[in-house]
């Protein structure tokens, strides 16, 4: 199964995993181990028996995984059916081994409908798998204080894939340097996705940089920095698809959307994705296409919030809307387009109705021969609505076509 978005004429999609998905018991202890894979294996087994428990890690070790749980297995331990923790110290690592040679495989498995991974001050890295190279999660898991590094999915969530019904929650912790070769280098989920005081960073993928999703996702007080989408589904840093995204005060900065055709630099909300903005960043992305910082097909709400220095190559610098957009208190800033007879170098209003209240748009810029509209560029069919909204020092012009915005002057 496969659920699709279409952008700009790209698609874009999150793939189902297949495997099999036993039952679970419930409830147990706390068990410490020493630095030992099979000793480990053993205990997340008896765990599983059990119901559940607390296994602590010993500090300053390196769990090294070099082969799979079991003979054509794609897990690197046994699938997690109950509430299992998994409790690290000082420098404990949980990796599959780098040699040449190693089987690929993922580290973890999480069935529903009981299981329960929670991953706390670890670090993982290295799993290699169509799906998720630190956890398929069919239930839910929790990430605490942790760092999920280096890993690879040749389809979809190079560090954590979600299945449809399944529960990511991230707190404190980073995902950094993962990739994927079709959906969200970081995560891709089709279940809900949180994540609070967390950075996402320097991951790669065909879209969704850092995360894609087709589940609601929140983000609390992160950082979604630096990711890359090389193909023509963009979304440099998130990836919405058909679903809501809700960003409080959070920074989506640096991120690229840089295949051919590709959209939303930073953030890409398809379909009928609701992106709702709350004192948050989205500053320096760019897209090969449209839609900068942001490019929202159906609905846009931002809130103190900043949208300043980020490119396009065609249109809207800043952000491309395609339904509705409210900025409420926001900062539309040092925005561009640079193709010629590009459009719309702050914002880009393509159909629908875009309202600014007590707003600012300036210093942005529609470069290249024969660009147009400067600070915002409202295409027939469309309503741009200014109130009590600064539109200053934007180039070639502050609104184009001349006298379509009522209330702005050029």
């Amino acid at each position: 199964m496969r659920l699709v978005a279409r952008t700009g004429g790209a698609v874009a999609a999150l793939s189902l995993g297949l495997a099999v998905v036993p039952a679970a018991p419930a409830n147990a202890a706390v068990v410490h181990i020493g630095c030992n894979v099979e000793e480990l294996r053993d205990a997340i087994d008896t765990a599983n028996g059990a119901g559940g428990g607390t296994i602590d890690l010993a500090p300053k070790c390196t769990y090294t995984l070099t082969d799979a749980n079991t003979v054509g297995s794609q897990n690197g331990f046994p699938a997690i059916t109950t509430d299992i923790t998994l409790k690290g110290g000082k420098r404990t690592v949980i990796e599959r081994s780098s040699a040449p040679g190693t089987p690929e495989f993922r580290l973890f498995q999480v069935n529903a409908p009981d299981g329960e991974l929670t991953l706390n001050r670890l670090t993982l890295r290295n799993g290699s798998t169509p799906f998720g190279g630190v956890a398929l999660v069919f239930g839910s898991i929790s990430v605490i204080s942790s760092q999920l590094t280096g890993h690879h999915a040749t389809i979809d969530g190079g560090a954590i894939n979600g299945q449809p019904g399944s529960t990511i929650t991230v707190t404190s912790s980073e995902l950094v340097k993962n990739t994927a070769g079709s959906a969200g280098g970081g995560i891709s989920s089709l279940g809900a996705v949180t994540l609070t005081h967390t950075e996402v960073s320097r991951n790669t993928a065909g879209f969704g940089g850092a995360v894609a999703v087709s589940g609601p996702v929140t983000f609390n007080h992160s950082k979604v920095n630096g990711n890359t989408a090389t193909g023509a589904g963009g979304g440099g840093g998130v990836s919405l698809l058909g679903t809501t995204g809700t960003f409080d005060s959070t920074d989506v900065s640096r991120n690229k959307a840089t295949g051919a055709g590709a959209d939303g630099g930073g953030i890409l909300g398809s379909g009928n994705s609701i992106i709702n903005l709350r004192s948050s960043w989205v500053s320096g992305n760019s897209a090969t296409d449209v839609g900068g910082g942001i490019l929202s097909q159906q609905e846009l709400n931002a809130r103190r919030s900043t949208v300043q220095d980020n490119t396009a190559g065609i249109q809207g610098g800043g952000i491309w809307s395609g339904g509705t957009t409210r900025l409420d208190g926001t900062k539309l800033k040092g925005n561009r387009t640079t193709a010629a007879g590009s459009q719309g170098g702050g914002l880009f209003a393509g159909s629908g109705t875009a309202t600014l209240i007590r707003s600012e748009v300036s210093r942005n810029r529609a470069d290249g021969t024969g660009s147009d509209g400067g600070g915002i560029y409202e295409q027939p069919g469309s309503t741009v609505t200014i109130d009590r909204t600064k539109v200053a020092n934007n180039h070639p012009n502050h609104c184009a076509p001349t006298g379509s915005v009522t209330g702005c002057v050029n």
